[in-house]
């Protein structure tokens, strides 16, 4: 029986024999990039040495394939392709790749170009457009290297001509959209007290408690899970935290596959835990189907109401509307690297689908937090 692995991101298709309690093992190239061209191969291999009676650890076993001759289509062909292969994301995600690559299309004039014709000039045209500020640019760059990167893999081209770009720096964001863990306790002081005397009110009504707010909000400080991951989101599907997410005894939380075709374990810091326990006593430890954040009709919380009662209570707290809950989860990203996570295992936490994400939005705090860690040894030293 055979296996695959990959090295150097060429596939190979490996056999294991045990003889005499010792195991061997042998390994040949199938000459692809491609996972799913890989997986066809071994399947054909896997035949031959059934029917033809073969062993593949004799010196005469060879591996020999056709190259194909690469495929080429039209730069459109390769959009529409492209986006059908990503119908899993999200529609506001695959809304924004379509509208970005059609946009590319039409401004660089590439619709009636072959996709091996498309060139460095042709990307710079519509990055560099007047009127763009540096950080969106970046954010166009990042799509279209992902279409692009999708193209290399499918064998549509052979170079990489996005990733060697240089771009301007973006502009210095003077408004921070990361809520601080003091900022954190003044959100919740304050609805606390919001709370308290919307229960002394003669209207008051069981729907204004929001038992879910403090639990849930903690639950993306200190996790950095997306929005859709723990409310629910009616046009998604699979959104919202449940029950079978919660693994152990408040020990870690599981997120399946969302945004990303990543699964992935976050522990529970003990930071979050009190704010759990405090609202599973009050609603009950959910069911494995049952969502974790309820209302009182016992219907699952939608994310946008989340975003929207957050937003109220920051503004009654007298915290900056510039943070966001999206915020939340780069400040818990950061604060993995900072307490010396390295970026493969913020990666893994953080649901990202290659280290590059991480590396490029996060290196910047790693080199600060080096810097501080070069300051405490040097006032340590003294004179």
């Amino acid at each position: 029986m055979s296996s695959l692995k990959k090295k150097r991101k060429t596939w190979f298709i490996r056999f294991q024999r045990n003889i005499n309690g010792k195991t061997y093992e042998i390994a040949k190239s199938l000459q692809t990039h491609n996972k799913a061209v890989a997986i066809q191969r071994q399947r054909e291999i896997d035949e031959k040495i059934k029917y033809d009676d073969m062993d593949p650890f004799t010196s005469d076993f060879e591996i020999n394939f056709e190259k194909p001759k690469p495929q080429i289509l039209f730069v459109q062909e390769t959009v529409e392709l492209f986006l059908k292969s990503r119908e899993s994301y999200s529609p506001r995600t695959h809304r924004y790749y379509s509208e970005l690559l059609n946009h590319f299309v039409r401004i660089s004039k590439t619709k009636k170009k072959f996709i091996t014709q498309v060139s460095k000039k042709d990307i710079l045209t519509y990055l560099m457009r007047d009127g763009i500020k540096n950080v969106s640019r970046h954010s166009m760059k990042k799509g279209l290297r992902t279409w692009w990167r999708w193209c290399m893999e499918n064998e549509y081209v052979e170079k990489d001509i996005i990733k060697a770009i240089e771009l301007p720096a973006p502009e210095i964001q003077y408004y921070p959209k990361m809520l601080s863990e003091k900022e954190l306790k003044t959100l919740f002081n304050a609805f606390d007290r919001h709370i308290k005397e919307k229960k002394e009110a003669k209207n008051f009504s069981p729907w204004q408690t929001q038992d879910w707010f403090k639990a849930a909000i903690a639950t993306m400080f200190y996790t950095g899970i997306r929005r859709r991951e723990i409310g629910k989101l009616w046009d998604v599907e699979g959104s919202g935290l449940k029950g079978e997410n919660i693994i152990g005894d408040l020990e870690f939380i599981y997120i399946g596959k969302s945004k990303t075709p990543k699964e992935r374990m976050i522990p529970i810091s003990k930071k979050l835990r009190p704010y759990l326990r405090d609202y599973f006593k009050i609603r009950g430890w959910p069911d494995r189907e049952e969502y974790v954040f309820i209302n009182y009709r016992n219907q699952p919380v939608s994310g946008k109401n989340m975003w929207r009662q957050f937003k109220i209570y920051c503004k009654i707290a007298g915290i900056p509307a510039t943070r966001t809950l999206h915020g939340m989860r780069h400040r818990c990203i950061t604060s993995w690297l900072e307490k010396g996570f390295t970026l493969s295992e913020a990666r893994d936490m953080a649901g990202h689908t290659n280290i590059e994400i991480t590396d490029s939005v996060y290196t910047h705090l790693a080199a600060k937090n080096l810097k501080r860690k070069m300051d405490k040894l040097e006032s340590n030293e003294g004179d």
